[in-house]
């Protein structure tokens, strides 16, 4: 996942990121990344961009995802992420419709 790229750094195929070296200030390139045994993490490896110069620091961190937005029609039982609350009650009153709907049906068929 390439978060935060610019379209020129789209098109370069460069992979840096939001994040600033915390030395110089200059942006960080991701320079490669490892899956963990967690599917919502993923472990990325930084360099700084400013190896001409002074610095060339390099980092690594943990990119998390923390936090489901849209909901997919099958999602995987075994990941259990809260929704964000803007799409729960959207959710709520879609389920809520859909029980009054089956009890209707329901109802209907009983006569």
């Amino acid at each position: 996942m390439r978060a935060n790229l610019t379209k020129r750094d789209a098109r370069s195929g460069q992979n840096r990121t939001g994040f600033r070296c915390p030395d110089c200030h200059h942006r960080l390139t991701v320079t490669h990344s490892e899956a963990t045994e967690s599917p919502l993490l993923r472990k990325r490896y930084y360099q700084c961009s400013n190896i001409k110069s002074d610095c060339g620091s390099t980092f690594s961190g943990v990119e998390e995802i923390s936090i489901r937005i849209s909901i997919c029609p099958n999602p995987n039982p075994a990941v259990n992420l809260p929704t964000s609350k803007r799409r729960q009650a959207p959710l709520e009153k879609k389920e809520a419709q859909n029980e009054s709907d089956i009890k209707a049906t329901k109802t209907t068929l009983a006569r």
